[in-house]
């Protein structure tokens, strides 16, 4: 999965195609090269060189959306576009919450949670407006807001299915850049198998993921996120039937029983032909 180290030339990639297939896994843009948030040393050693040459030196490269298949491809490598499926007997789906209160939620990492700060502004509007509301942060750890009351939880393997199935409207605020149309709508997807309506940002791969007003609501600017999550405040019919389809379209689509196979399909594509017989 990725490559074999973070830094440094592409040595132990190169060692492992002597005797067997070299198949890298990636689902961000990892080609663009961003400054770490934790550890600016690490910023001296990365290069922009890098992943071309391992994109060249594979036998494949899996891309989790079209977008990093494809630019694997532009750089010479051989790249093939998967869906990540999700395990749906471990994201069981969710109940509607029997008392009236809505809970908004994000889950994430606290290097990612900055992407919150883009839709602050809509969350203090609904928190006037929706006393009964909250926000469940899972992963994060610092975003706060003065009219929305924010619950941060820490995200462990053992509660995270209890903690998605506290929330029933899943945000996914991202920026309108290069690094964004790498994403292959980890959130969304994870929002979708449990039954949470998804709203998210329009760009890159949640086009394809959700269908608006079908699934989930894509939201195209800062300024539809306030009426959007009115609208599903207001509408638990809409609500349900969006956190509905939306789990139908994972089961359908997005279930590992449906992507293992074509995973399998792309592994097997590149074996030595003595080793498939």
């Amino acid at each position: 999965h990725r490559e074999c180290i973070p830094v440094g030339p592409v040595l132990f990639e190169r060692m492992a195609t002597w005797q067997r297939p070299y198949v890298m896994i990636y689902d961000d843009a990892l080609f663009i090269v961003k400054s770490s948030t934790t550890n600016k040393l690490f910023d001296w050693f990365k290069s922009a060189k890098r992943y071309p040459a391992i994109f060249k030196l594979a036998d494949l490269t899996i891309g989790a959306n079209d977008y990093l298949a494809t630019t694997a491809t532009d750089f010479g490598g051989k790249g093939r576009a998967l869906k990540v499926g999700e395990d749906l007997s471990r994201y069981t789906a969710r109940k509607p919450n029997a008392d009236n209160s809505i809970t908004l939620g994000w889950v994430g990492s606290p290097s990612t949670e900055k992407y919150l700060e883009l839709i602050r502004e809509p969350l203090e509007s609904i928190g006037k407006c929706f006393p009964n509301a909250k926000l469940i942060v899972v992963g994060g750890g610092k975003f706060q807001l003065e009219h929305l009351p924010v619950e941060h939880r820490t995200w462990q393997m053992e509660t995270e299915l209890q903690n998605l199935h506290d929330i029933d409207i899943g945000l996914m605020p991202l920026p309108q850049d290069d690094w964004s149309l790498g994403k292959s709508g980890g959130k969304a997807r994870l929002y979708m198998a449990v039954g949470i309506v998804p709203v998210v940002s329009k760009i890159g791969f949640n086009e394809e993921l959700i269908d608006d007003r079908q699934q989930g609501l894509l939201i195209d600017s800062v300024n539809q996120w306030e009426p959007a999550l009115q609208e599903l405040l207001t509408d638990h019919t809409l609500r349900h039937s969006l956190a509905a389809q939306a789990r139908q379209k994972i089961e359908n689509e997005y279930s590992v029983d449906v992507t293992g196979k074509n995973y399998l399909n792309l592994l097997m594509g590149v074996m030595p032909q003595k080793a498939t017989k």
